[in-house]
């Protein structure tokens, strides 16, 4: 069996590892932006172009008889990747084009969910001048200020103030909109962050464990929006302030959403898809829905995951079996970015890691986006490292990490220490409390 995986990330380097683990013991193909080198070496062969470029993907796959395709990135999947695989006859894991909209145009989701639900929702504005932003500005004070398509987890900027008294946010709202002609303004909700990705085959979903993500660049969640700086689970599988109820409630949506987009587009979602949600004190809210999984979400429920990947993505792609089993543990992962990351990167720095010592530490490692020229790895302008521990508790799986990250980590690369410690995790529960409370 021949698999082609697509994309050059950790999120594709975990995926692939769990695929590559299948009783099928499949070989390996990966189409790839750039050399991710973990990935790389699970692969019998790779190549290298443009993730937009469906034709060449497609041509790729045939050549090497491919016999399913796996897009880990969001990019093939908004250019019709799946559309043009399913033409040519080679199964494909993952949402038509129309339903790829659901990530790829941000208005279309708000304008989709305010049909099959709209209580899950913020209030939105979408604007198109500056009269429309400052109109926007009054009713809804403190906002998120969203462009419509994709930007990789950075160009959401939130303002704690009004965007009319705020003119780095309003200056910013205009650039978008001069550069793409529209833009979407939501209230900021109040709330604590949490992902839900779930498996889907057009009938129902099988959700994975909660993972909490970190976005913001510095600790105390602080600083600009990245792709994600970590992420942790727990061995409950729900989170330190989330409840089953609320966990029931977002799968809930989750699915009303799928449905309602099938529906429209006269498709099936079949694959992965990624609900990012705000719990507030009225519930958990969408604050976007992706069409893949999360990065670096992946990374802890592919290391939970107790079923083989192969058969669940067969299952995806007709009949999702009874339930998924993923082990009762935590899991914490931890990014190393350049320093300078997101902003102003420190590019080109060579990444010298010993494998062997954090595998024997009980970490693993993914190899994210860094440049290798065959024989050393080093730093781009996005995230390059990520290192995984599981324990029975999100503190010790956190220890565990933040110990192999210290020892390893050049100073031209940096992480955020704080992500799942035990003071952040109290005052997360605390927040909500308080919201809960008021």
């Amino acid at each position: 069996m021949r698999i082609l995986i697509l994309g050059h990330g950790a999120r594709e380097h975990a995926i692939a590892k769990r695929l590559a683990q299948s009783d099928y013991q499949p070989e390996m193909y990966a189409f790839m932006g750039s050399v991710n080198p973990g990935l790389a070496r699970l692969c019998r062969d790779f190549r290298l172009g443009s993730l937009s470029d469906v034709g060449e993907i497609v041509s790729y796959a045939r050549e090497d008889r491919i016999d399913l395709v796996v897009p880990g990135q969001e990019l093939p999947l908004i250019a019709g990747v799946v559309d043009a695989l399913q033409l040519a006859g080679i199964p494909v894991i993952g949402p038509t084009r129309g339903l790829a909209r659901l990530e790829g145009d941000k208005s279309y989701l708000r304008a989709l969910m305010s049909r099959c639900a709209p209580n899950a929702m913020p209030r939105y504005r979408l604007c198109i001048s500056e009269t429309e932003l400052l109109a926007a500005a009054d009713e809804l004070d403190a906002v998120a200020i969203k462009p419509l398509g994709l930007t990789g987890g950075k160009g959401v900027k939130v303002t704690e103030r009004s965007l009319r008294d705020d003119d780095e946010a309003l200056s910013y709202a205009l650039e978008v909109i001069q550069h793409d002609g529209r833009i979407l303004i939501e209230e900021c909700l109040q709330g604590e962050e949490f992902s839900l990705m779930a498996f889907s085959d057009g009938a129902r979903l099988v959700s994975m464990p909660l993972v909490q993500d970190f976005k913001l660049a510095c600790k105390g969640d602080s600083g600009p929006m990245t792709g994600g700086m970590g992420a942790y689970s727990c061995a409950d599988h729900l989170l330190p302030f989330v409840v089953e109820t609320e966990r029931v409630a977002a799968a809930d949506v989750l699915w009303r959403i799928v449905a309602a987009a099938q529906e429209e587009n006269g498709a099936l979602y079949r694959g992965f898809i990624y609900g990012q949600f705000m719990l507030t004190a009225d519930g958990p809210k969408v604050i976007e829905i992706n069409a893949r999984l999360g990065d670096p979400e992946a990374m802890n429920v592919m290391h939970l995951l107790n079923g083989d990947l192969v058969d669940i993505s067969h299952q995806m792609l007709t009949r999702l079996e009874g339930t998924i089993p993923f082990s009762p543990i935590a899991t914490v992962v931890k990014y190393l970015v350049p320093k300078g990351y997101p902003s102003s990167p420190e590019v080109d720095r060579r990444i010298s890691v010993d494998e062997t010592t954090i595998a024997e530490r009980g970490g693993e490692l993914f190899y994210a986006s860094v440049r290798f020229d065959g024989q050393a790895v080093y730093t781009t302008g996005s995230r390059a490292l990520a290192v995984l521990c599981t324990a029975a508790t999100v503190a010790d799986a956190a220890a565990l990490v933040e110990g192999i990250v210290q020892d390893i980590e050049p100073e031209h690369l940096y992480h955020r220490s704080d992500i799942a410690s035990a003071s952040m995790l109290a005052e997360k529960v605390a927040h909500m409390e308080r919201l809960r409370s008021s």
